[in-house]
């Protein structure tokens, strides 16, 4: 058996079918009642559309490994400025330590010379830094 199938508005191709293929296009088209040449045209849609779906999910799996490659980038970056603020931090406490300590020792001064007056304000800077 040939069948004749159109490639767009101008191009024609013949092809020619073994008897396996034949057979298995006869049957369909008999429990479906449908024509071969319709059986051959169902056929090949179906191809089409598998195609263009294998093909959207390469462009997604591309995305995907973009993507991926971007977040481990930033991850990167945020890993580095994690470490820093840390740093930060630390020097922060130790730098308030230090402060609390001329804190104790302004005020046993005021109260040796029978001041009063207190730095509330900084107080708070300290408790702030030592607990954080």
């Amino acid at each position: 058996m040939e069948l004749l199938l159109k490639a767009g508005k101008l191009k024609k191709k013949k092809f020619k079918l073994n008897k396996h293929t034949e057979k298995l296009m006869k049957e369909i088209s008999a429990s479906y009642n449908i024509p071969e040449e319709k059986v051959v045209s169902l056929a090949l849609q179906e191809y089409r559309e598998e195609k263009k779906v294998n093909e959207e999910m390469e462009k997604l799996r591309k995305e995907i490994d973009d993507l991926l490659q971007e977040m481990f980038t930033l991850e990167g970056k945020w890993a580095s400025i994690r470490y820093r603020s840390h740093t930060y931090v630390k020097e922060n406490r130790s730098l308030a330590i230090i402060l609390a300590g001329y804190l104790g020792e302004n005020k046993s001064l005021r109260n040796l010379m029978k001041k009063k007056g207190a730095h509330k304000d900084i107080e708070k800077v300290v408790d702030y830094y030592l607990w954080l």
